[in-house]
């Protein structure tokens, strides 16, 4: 999930879909998420077992997307409420202050 300042802080949904032998269920799913407004990857490299390497999803999600200021994973199974925006945000405006201090700090002791 991506929270992007050009979306007008919507989340992006990115669905990454693994290969596998059902298809028809991977198809389904797929369009599903599709008619709701998600990006549908696949996942081009997974583990001896199947399972994707998440920093290879995130590499391609930060490619893809790359003016956005959070990116994040959730398994499916996860619920969000809509206070997951608040945070996100309030997240944003803290990391953007702390940067803006210790900018300051590092000018304050290169004019020292």
């Amino acid at each position: 999930m991506l929270l992007d300042e050009n979306c007008e802080g919507r989340i992006q949904t990115i669905l990454y879909v693994v290969p596998n032998t059902t298809a028809s269920s991977d198809d389904v799913l797929m369009s599903i998420a599709r008619r709701l407004g998600w990006t549908v990857l696949s996942a081009t490299r997974v583990n001896e077992i199947g399972l994707p390497f998440l920093k290879e999803m995130f590499l391609e999600t930060e490619r893809l997307f790359p003016n956005c200021t959070f990116y994040g994973f959730a398994n499916g199974d996860i619920l969000f409420n809509t206070e997951v925006m608040q945070t996100l945000q309030a997240v944003s405006t803290v990391c953007r202050n702390l940067i803006f201090s210790c900018l300051n700090i590092v000018n304050m002791v290169l004019i020292t």
